[in-house]
């Protein structure tokens, strides 16, 4: 929260998108929680175990990475192998089948997208909130064209292409 005041008192509003999107999915997430009212130690090991999932397979990037750069040799693939039967083994319950009919590793502790989070909140509020903030903030951290463009310069009306690159051009001198 605190550097998304400092960034907001700076004017750097862009990348304070990126943060408080983070913020909402930590908040979705920790009402997800509260949920589980009975089975509360039952998701925080859920929590828990999925945090370990999301390591494994950055280690195993990571490995994959260092093949493929030539950093290191085909035994790690080799490794990497062995190391997924063991994944799927301790992390099974994180493992499905998709609709295609591949096997694939859920993206959430709870089986359940930033959507799906806002429409079981007991808030009203989470839908809007997440079409003005958690979507907005996602344009800034994948860089979309919106991004791109938002702090370039605002204009009040439409413009033609000839009208915005010579309002580009008077910028650039």
């Amino acid at each position: 929260y605190r550097s998304i005041v400092n960034l907001l008192r700076t004017n750097h509003w862009e990348d304070a998108y990126i943060l408080i999107r983070s913020l909402f999915e930590l908040l979705l997430n920790t009402e997800e929680l509260q949920r589980y009212e009975n089975e509360a130690e039952r998701a925080a090991r859920r929590i828990i175990q999925f945090s370990g999932l999301q390591e494994n397979l950055r280690r195993r990037e990571m490995a994959l990475y260092h093949v493929a750069t030539g950093r290191a040799g085909k035994e790690v693939l080799e490794r990497v192998k062995q190391g997924d039967k063991k994944l799927r083994e301790h992390y099974g319950e994180f493992w499905h089948v998709d609709k295609k009919g591949r096997g694939k590793w859920r993206v959430t502790w709870c089986n359940k997208n930033v959507a799906d989070l806002c429409a079981k909140s007991g808030n009203p509020m989470r839908m809007h909130q997440y079409k003005l903030l958690y979507s907005r903030g996602s344009e800034f951290t994948h860089s979309s064209p919106t991004a791109l463009f938002a702090s370039y310069f605002l204009v009040d009306q439409e413009v033609s292409w000839e009208e915005f690159t010579m309002m580009s051009e008077r910028i650039e001198d």
